[in-house]
């Protein structure tokens, strides 16, 4: 592990305060960062991982009670990192959230990265609130490391990234897709806007591309990601870490929204559909993709999900609530899709949470998904609505697909639904019909061993080269990306039932709102009056108040 250039070191080991870290307003209301159950009333934009029998909560945005008086009208960013106690059985309506003072920037909607040995995570990316809609309290020279003392609590660091003046130079954005592979973090896609990043001159820019950051090296890189929308952008959609699938495991996106790079290319921004699934290996940086079968999740963006290995060898990934801005649409739904067979299945039966977006979700006891915060994105008044959640927790227990009063600590191990078990006996995974070769040998030939993930040097591109690409090379990307996409049309403008030589060359094939590259919207270039990038519209109304 090399040294760092420069460590900052905050907090004190075990740090857990009798009293939630207070705020006063300038109106006189004072507010706290765990309010009392009943004065609590919403959160949303919130991150959360586990690191051993503790729930770590940090930034996000949220409204209490003050008073009697609903403080919706100004909700506040959080002071405080939380964190829950997983070892004992609780009930969210009782449990004890514990703070820890945050010395950092007070984020939302940023990466959340556990290190591989569950003892520290980083954040990265995020926004802040600001009057004046500007981060100019945003470091671009650091990064904020959290280490846990492992009974609770822990301490904040500030550090300073190796290859620093090339880490200065990216551009911070927010809402981005990320996970955790061993101890590389990912983040695909997302935006920067004026309040995530202090040097933007444009008031919002889609960033293609994903961005990793090896935590041993405590370097960045980038690289492609043009097969998840026609110019690699996706804003709101999540990322799961599936291993012993090929020979690193997988990387597999989930919903969210494209954004176009080109002025006047308005009809290339959509929904990025469930009926197919974009994936990478971790470690080659190779992509695929593979359709999928089922009860297909309606399109959405702000959702929550994790995913769980089950004791016959299956992997599912659970995927809750979220919004649709081309339907004004909030959802309260929790679909299932089982691999290797690629196939969806919804939960029957209400949400008792209402609709949600904006939440944030982790595995807990075995078979728990513990969902925390979340608003209704389409309520009159999102943010004075009252949590049906106590304090924004619910608990969903994944194998008998049911939401629960309380968390059970002792619960057992994860196995597949009943209705999962009887897709496979019943149809199996012989009906699967593989999209291409590749994926086929990915998931005929899958490895439970994990491998770590190492950056290979051969396919990362230096982090300063980041900014540049983004930055620097919008007008290029345009004329490139138009090009492109007109090429690969025409390419694949014969009969769609030829069977393509490559995966790449499938994707052209795809049909428009896919969750892959639509192949006929480049044509649809003239019929916009051009518009400056910044001044595309936002995908319909967020959960919290984004730029």
């Amino acid at each position: 592990m090399r040294p760092l250039q420069a460590t900052l070191l905050l907090g004190v080991f075990g740090l857990q305060l009798a009293s939630a870290q207070e705020d006063t307003r300038e109106d006189g209301a004072t507010i706290v960062d765990s309010p009392d159950p009943d004065n609590f009333v919403r959160r949303s934009g919130a991150r959360a991982t586990v690191l051993g029998d503790y729930v770590f909560i940090d930034g996000g945005e949220m409204t209490q009670l003050v008073n009697g008086k609903n403080l919706a009208e100004g909700h506040t960013m959080m002071n405080s990192t939380l964190w829950i106690d997983v070892s004992e059985s609780w009930s969210p309506s009782t449990v004890a959230i514990n703070v820890v003072k945050k010395p950092g920037p007070k984020l939302s909607l940023q990466a959340i990265w556990p290190g591989e040995d569950r003892s520290s995570f980083y954040i990265w990316g995020g926004r802040v609130m600001a009057s004046d809609g500007r981060a100019d309290g945003l470091s671009k020279s650091e990064m904020w490391r959290f280490t846990t003392g492992g009974e609770g609590g822990g301490q904040w660091a500030s550090e300073i990234p190796n290859e620093s003046d090339a880490f200065a130079s990216l551009l911070l954005p927010q809402r981005g897709a990320y996970t955790t592979v061993n101890n590389t973090g990912y983040f695909v896609g997302g935006t920067v806007i004026q309040s995530s990043d202090p040097t933007l001159k444009v008031g919002m820019q889609p960033v293609p591309g994903m961005i990793s950051f090896n935590m041993d090296t405590r370097t960045f890189s980038n690289d492609s990601t043009a097969d998840i929308s026609p110019f690699g952008t996706m804003l709101g959609g999540t990322a799961e870490y599936v291993p012993g699938y090929g020979p690193n495991g997988l990387v597999m996106l989930f919903g969210g929204y494209g954004y176009t790079l080109l002025p006047g290319f308005r009809d290339v921004e959509h929904t990025r559909q469930f009926d197919s699934v974009n994936f990478f290996d971790p470690v080659t940086k190779d992509w695929y993709w593979q359709r999928t079968t089922g009860d297909t999740p309606p399109a959405r963006l702000d959702h929550c999900s994790v995913g769980v290995r089950s004791s016959s060898g299956t992997y599912e990934i659970f995927v809750y609530g979220g919004y649709d801005p081309m339907n004004k649409q909030t959802f309260d739904s929790v679909y299932v899709l089982s691999l290797p067979g690629f196939v969806w299945k919804q939960v029957k039966g209400d949400a008792p949470g209402g609709l949600r977006s904006g939440q944030t979700c982790v595995v807990v006891g075995n078979r728990q998904m513990l969902t925390i915060g979340g608003v209704d994105t389409y309520a009159d008044q999102p943010w004075k609505a009252k949590d049906p959640f106590p304090q924004g927790l619910g608990i969903f227990d994944m194998t008998d697909l049911e939401w629960k009063n309380d968390f059970d600590s002792k619960a057992a191990a994860y196995d597949s639904p009943q209705m999962i078990k009887d897709w496979y006996s019943e149809t199996g995974v012989q009906s699967v019909k593989w999209s291409t070769p590749e994926t086929e040998s990915l998931f005929t030939t899958a490895s439970s061993d994990i491998v770590d993930v190492e950056q290979p040097e051969e396919k990362t591109v230096p982090a300063g080269a980041i900014a540049g690409g983004v930055v620097g090379g919008v007008a290029a990307l345009a004329l490139a990306g138009g090009l492109f996409w007109w090429l690969r049309r025409k390419k694949s403008a014969g009969s769609d039932d030829e069977a393509p030589e490559s995966a790449k060359e499938v994707t052209s094939h795809q049909s428009s709102g896919s969750a892959l590259p639509p192949s006929e919207l480049p044509e649809k270039a003239h019929q916009r009056e051009p518009v400056e990038l910044h001044d595309q519209p936002k995908p319909g109304p967020p959960p919290v108040e984004l730029e």
